[in-house]
């Protein structure tokens, strides 16, 4: 062939040599790719896909959903200002949810309008624990017919933790805002 010429078909045989279990050579693309039987132990992709899979399967599924307050009025949330986070007012007294747990959910309610009938963009941040440690945020766009169900999912929360929430908003208003929140336990 003088290198012009077209091949149509070829059979390719290659041969691998595949790696010790939870090889650690890392000197070829095989090492580092792995062997099928290699463990969580490994380093190799193998193993990092079976560790993966390991802690997803405990991931609980079916968990219950709950929400705070409950029974009881929404907390209240007030801006600061154009953009300014107002004065972080708690949502979940510590000692109240006694496992670990994630929120999942903030469902707000507009109780001031800037100017009637025109709605605004607020922002709602999360913290949790004594040092107030943010865990989430969220945006939204709202006057007092919203009303919603915002999807967020925050860190794992430890069990027994306070969790505080601070609202700020586009406009220089005084604004308010209602919240309560879900969550489970994990």
């Amino acid at each position: 062939m003088s290198g012009h010429e077209k091949l149509t078909s070829a059979t390719i045989t290659v041969s691998l040599d595949v790696p010790a279990q939870n090889s650690v050579a890392n000197i070829t693309a095989t090492d580092v790719i792995g062997n099928k039987s290699d463990t969580i132990s490994g380093n190799s992709i193998v193993s990092v896909s079976k560790t993966i899979k390991a802690k997803t399967d405990l991931i609980p599924t079916g968990m219950q959903s709950k929400v705070y307050p409950t029974g009881a009025n929404n907390v209240v949330l007030s801006n600061n200002g154009a953009w300014a986070m107002g004065t972080l007012v708690q949502v979940i007294p510590a000692s109240t949810v006694t496992s670990n747990f994630v929120i999942d959910s903030i469902c707000p309610i507009v109780i001031d309008e800037p100017v009637p009938g025109v709605g605004d963009t607020y922002e709602i941040a999360l913290y949790q624990g004594a040092s107030d440690i943010e865990i989430g945020r969220v945006r939204f766009y709202g006057n007092l017919t919203f009303f919603g169900e915002l999807r967020l999912v925050t860190t794992v929360i430890p069990a027994n933790a306070r969790v505080r929430a601070a609202l700020m908003s586009r406009t220089g208003a005084e604004l308010s805002v209602s919240i309560s929140v879900g969550y489970h336990t994990v």
